[in-house]
């Protein structure tokens, strides 16, 4: 058998039809944003626990870095969250 790629095959590093290709990156896509709702479930999380130490760190650190450093964890994760649960919403809905 030659190692030369037949006329009618596809050829290795991709060359599928163009509705496989985009089944497939709408599947990482989809899966990228559930990774994000992982993330995004794990901060929030996180932030819940923090909530008790706030003030302490505020005293330490200054609480308008504290604050900024809060709200900032917490909008990046309920943007990861609500992106994840919209790209699983839609998901589920196909």
């Amino acid at each position: 058998m030659s190692d030369e790629v037949s006329a009618g095959s596809n050829p290795p590093g991709g060359g599928g039809s163009a509705a496989a290709d985009e089944a497939a990156a709408a599947q990482r896509e989809v899966a990228m944003k559930l990774v994000g709702l992982l993330f995004g479930g794990l901060l929030l999380v996180g932030c819940a626990f923090t909530v008790s130490h706030l003030t302490s760190w505020g005293e330490k650190i200054g609480m308008p870095w504290v604050f900024l450093a809060f709200v900032l964890a917490m909008m990046i994760a309920s943007h990861f969250t609500v992106s994840g649960v919209t790209a699983l919403w839609q998901a589920l809905r196909r």
